[in-house]
């Protein structure tokens, strides 16, 4: 079944999202594991909602990946957390 331009485009701005919140995620946990007011939990919980998007990039991986790989090729600080395995 072919997909619509408007299930495309609604796909991809959601691959964005899902992208630019992994990328946030990744630097502030980054920032976290090595502050003192994060205690494991915390990290746990940054940990689980990475993952969330993560997972959410690898269900369209082709789309979310050609995205992604745009943010690399633009240089976005945080995207060179390479969330698709």
């Amino acid at each position: 079944m072919k997909q619509s331009d408007a299930a495309l485009a609604f796909i991809r701005e959601l691959c964005l999202e899902h992208c630019e919140e992994a990328s946030h995620l990744w630097i502030l946990r980054r920032k976290a594991v090595q502050s003192p007011r994060y205690g494991l939990a915390d990290l746990l919980e940054l940990d689980n909602r990475l993952e969330a998007h993560v997972d959410a990039l690898r269900v369209q991986a082709r789309t979310c990946g050609d995205l992604c790989k745009e943010s690399l090729e633009n240089g976005h600080a945080g995207e060179y957390f390479r969330p698709l395995s």
